[in-house]
């Protein structure tokens, strides 16, 4: 019975380290996975980090980009248009003749409807399609405000001046200044589409 004691005792040694070894070699595997596991987190957490680095990057470049388009809107907005500045010289050379006047407005007010049509046209080539129609109702609308307008500012100068030089002049100015402030709108729409 010792003997069979003995051997029973030896038997449940080599069991039991046999079971060490498995619960050891789980261990080790285990910890090779968690060490596995943590690699490709950390390889992960580098890719992020780089990527929030770029879009951080791009956001400045971004922000720079808006700040000078700001800056570049304000320093236009500050500016003559040649139009406007060659209309100043002929004026500081006019002669105080009504008709040559009316002739130099109108001759600049065309200028402006050129240029409105310009940008008109330079503005619709850039839009997006669905975004065209803005563009062409939106111009549509002016031209049917500036007829009615105008028909209504003729009409209070016909009333006030009973026609005359005085009301030539006005009605030259009305045009120069419909086609000059919607030219300007439009080259400052212009300018930000680019």
């Amino acid at each position: 019975m010792k003997k069979l004691k003995y051997i029973f005792i030896i038997l449940l040694c080599i069991m039991l380290s046999g079971c060490q070894n498995n619960t050891v070699n789980e261990l080790e595997n285990e910890a090779l996975n968690k060490e596995q596991e943590i690699k490709e987190l950390t390889i992960k957490v580098t890719e992020l980090t780089e990527i929030i680095a770029k879009v951080k990057k791009e956001n400045e470049i971004i922000e720079k980009e808006n700040e000078d388009l700001k800056y570049n809107l304000a320093e236009y907005n500050q500016s003559k248009h040649p139009i406007e500045l060659d209309f100043e010289k002929e004026m500081a050379l006019w002669s105080g003749n009504t008709s040559e006047v009316v002739e130099i407005i109108i001759r600049h007010g065309d200028r402006w409807k050129v240029e409105m049509e310009n940008h008109y046209e330079l503005i619709y080539k850039e839009l997006d399609e669905d975004k065209k129609k803005y563009l062409i109702s939106s111009q549509q609308k002016w031209e049917e405000y500036i007829k009615e307008n105008e028909e209504l500012d003729l009409q209070i100068l016909d009333q006030e001046y009973h026609g005359g030089s005085i009301m030539r002049i006005l009605s030259a100015d009305l045009y120069y200044n419909q086609y000059s402030d919607r030219a300007l709108d439009l080259i400052e729409k212009h300018f930000i589409l680019k």
